[in-house]
């Protein structure tokens, strides 16, 4: 029979219940079997840790991160988002030609930066194909690009769609992205999905993140047609709908449970299809500050009932890869969102996203025993 160990702190946070000072857990078998003050969890216990002067919370839940490009560095704004994207691609390709499994351990070293700082799951955007070794609950978002809907002018697709059947087939969790709206032919957005629900497996996709988005959805106009016009595409197919970009994913049939990452421009009206359709979206905080970005609509979202996560990003605009940094980040240019609020969404909000709500993002017996510690010194909720 597996040990009762019992884990203590000086506050213990199970999100779905409130903080409990002088807490405690009781784990056996990697499973929670109690949840409650120290005085009750104790005396159950074979063996006990003693986590000290920390919030003791479920372990966090990184919704969006870029690990392969871990090893690219922060890339400061120093012109246009379009040059900061080229500065990108260029380190990109020159780990392709230099050294590909470069993104391979890239990708592992930035898993290993997560679990040292409390992440318990995260969803791991990848155009390359990795999987990085990972502690916790990992799960690769087979990224592509496709101005056109001939898929053998660009071979992303077939590749995103291979890689999906073969963690279907190994039984391994895994999502299909495409990359955003302006950078998809929408028949393969479409198809994109239709492997998501063959499969069972999660849609995922950036949208509302720069302003110039609506330009092209409502208008076919603005940088984002002609980036499409440049590549091959029809800037009409992409837009000129008079629809914002989530109303266009929505006409598309691919909103249902999506992960839309970072909304950062997501308009008012967009949010009753969001809610009906129980998408998620990710707010990343510190790449968010990274653009200079306005003020992010999390907390109109989160009023509305909208299921909002949190993300790192990529290092590429973020100095770390550390989720109680993001939830920091967020309380400060989020001033009306609580403590409580925040770490619901690097949890609970993340875990929903996902469908691992059921192991992950609460503290309660049958969930997994997954921790993050939060020094009581850091973290600024004290009941």
């Amino acid at each position: 029979m597996d040990r009762a160990i019992g884990h203590r702190a000086r506050w213990v946070h199970p999100v779905v219940t409130p903080p409990i000072d002088g807490g405690g857990v009781l784990v056996a078998g990697g499973a929670i079997l109690a949840v409650g003050p120290w005085r009750e969890i104790g005396p159950c216990a074979d063996e006990v840790v003693d986590h000290g002067n920390v919030w003791l919370t479920p372990g966090l839940v990184n919704a969006h991160a870029h690990l392969e490009l871990t090893d690219h560095g922060t890339i400061p704004m120093t012109g246009s988002f379009w040059e900061w994207l080229d500065a990108v691609t260029d380190r990109s390709r020159a780990m392709a030609a230099e050294d590909p499994d470069g993104f391979q351990r890239a990708a592992d070293r930035g898993a290993t930066m997560l679990a040292e700082t409390g992440t318990a799951a995260v969803l791991d955007t990848t155009l390359w194909g990795t999987r990085a070794e990972f502690a916790g609950r990992l799960v690769p978002a087979y990224e592509f690009l496709s101005f056109t809907a001939d898929e053998d002018e660009r071979p992303f697709f077939r590749q995103a769609v291979e890689r999906v059947e073969f963690d279907v087939a190994a039984g391994l969790p895994c999502a299909i992205e495409p990359h955003t709206p302006y950078t998809v032919h929408p028949d393969l957005i479409r198809r994109a999905r239709a492997v998501a629900d063959d499969n069972h497996r999660l849609f995922a996709i950036h949208v509302s993140e720069l302003p110039v988005e609506a330009d092209l959805s409502r208008k076919a106009a603005g940088p984002l047609a002609e980036m499409v016009a440049a590549h091959g595409g029809d800037p009409n197919v992409y837009g000129g709908c008079g629809k914002t970009p989530v109303e266009r994913l929505d006409d598309l049939g691919v909103l249902e449970h999506a992960i839309l990452f970072h909304g950062n421009y997501m308009a008012e009206r967009d949010l009753p299809r969001v809610l009906r359709s129980s998408a998620s979206v990710v707010y990343c905080p510190h790449s968010h500050r990274h653009f200079g970005h306005v003020s992010h609509p999390a907390p109109l979202m989160l009023s509305r009932g909208v299921n909002v996560c949190l993300g790192t990003d990529g290092l590429v605009s973020n100095e770390g890869l550390d989720m109680v940094e993001e939830m920091l980040c967020a309380l400060e240019r989020c001033p009306s969102l609580s403590p409580d609020a925040v770490l619901t969404m690097a949890t609970l909000c993340g875990a929903r996203a996902l469908g691992i709500d059921g192991e992950y993002g609460a503290l309660a017996p049958g969930m997994r025993a997954a921790f993050a510690e939060i020094p009581v010194s850091r973290w600024p909720s004290t009941p």
